[in-house]
């Protein structure tokens, strides 16, 4: 589906690079993420599937143009956290966050959590 999508539209966004990475079809998830929305989604998977070095440099790149603050970059900067092997600092920064009410969130905030 989301390949149509993308032949029909190739600037769409869909919700199908999610969906892979729940299914642990992270190379799926890569190649329909395509780094367009610059949040995480694509270093969660790269990390995954054991290229640590990749992840963190995506998620340096990307914070290092972050001008506000919210949930997807907490989300982000914990999982630059976790990458480097401090997962409880990662954990102190989550538990900071009181705003992520959305499934979603929800689920990639238990995920770094676990």
């Amino acid at each position: 589906m989301s390949k149509r999508a993308s032949q029909i539209d190739p600037t769409i966004v869909t919700s199908a690079p999610h969906t892979y990475f729940l299914q642990c079809d992270y190379g799926a998830s890569i190649d329909c993420y395509g780094g367009r929305t610059g949040y995480c989604l694509d270093a969660a998977a790269w990390a995954a599937l054991g290229a640590t070095e990749r992840a963190r440099k995506l998620l340096t790149e990307r914070l290092a143009q972050v001008t506000l603050s919210g949930p997807m970059t907490t989300l982000m900067r914990s999982l630059k956290l976790i990458l480097k092997g401090s997962g409880a600092e990662a954990a102190e920064l989550m538990r900071d966050l009181s705003e992520i009410r959305e499934p979603e969130g929800l689920v990639y905030f238990a995920r770094h959590f676990s």
